[in-house]
């Protein structure tokens, strides 16, 4: 089997968009393109990043409406 990105070590030779070249070798641009997208950037089920700063946000406004009011 060939090396699909022969300048940088990449010993998977992961290639996600099925070009050919490595996924290390590929533009950033490129690695949006020919590959099934479910919309999900993480794994089911897991918390979001921006959940805990929601939240904090959401208690935020609750505790001051509740003192204004």
């Amino acid at each position: 089997e060939q090396d699909n990105c022969p300048k940088i070590a990449n010993p998977g030779q992961e290639d996600i968009d099925g070009d050919g070249i490595g996924d290390v070798c590929d533009e950033p641009n490129e690695l949006r393109g020919n590959f099934p997208f479910d919309g999900c950037l993480q794994a089911p089920g897991g918390p979001t990043p921006a959940a805990p700063v929601l939240l904090m946000l959401l208690v935020g406004a609750l505790i001051v409406r509740r003192r204004r009011g």
